[in-house]
């Protein structure tokens, strides 16, 4: 696929990035909703989600095995895998505290 504005070819790396961060939610969720089950208390052995790695381990446990081989691999050399860990490196997240609701 070509990149109309920079003629320069385009790999289906941005799909890929997708799929990976689709998958990352989805166990987040599913650990969210256990989380919310079990007691409110914190423990040593609870998964504490503070880096990338912590979501990936977490979102991994959850998966099947067949989606969890999926985005645990990488083709080649795996730069896709690495520049989407590289890129969830450079995200940062900005709570929204504090604010006011008045005109919601």
């Amino acid at each position: 696929m070509w990149n109309k504005f920079s003629g320069v070819r385009q790999s289906s790396h941005p799909i890929m990035r997708t799929l990976l961060c689709v998958a990352l939610a989805v166990g987040l969720v599913q650990a969210a909703t256990e989380n919310c089950k079990q007691e409110t208390t914190v423990s040593a052995d609870d998964d504490v989600v503070i880096t990338m790695d912590d979501i990936e381990r977490i979102a991994l446990k959850n998966l099947d095995d067949g989606p969890r081989g999926y985005y645990q691999s990488g083709a080649d050399d795996q730069q896709t895998l690495t520049e989407n860990k590289q890129a969830f490196r450079r995200l940062r997240l900005r709570p929204r505290m504090l604010r006011g609701v008045k005109d919601r």
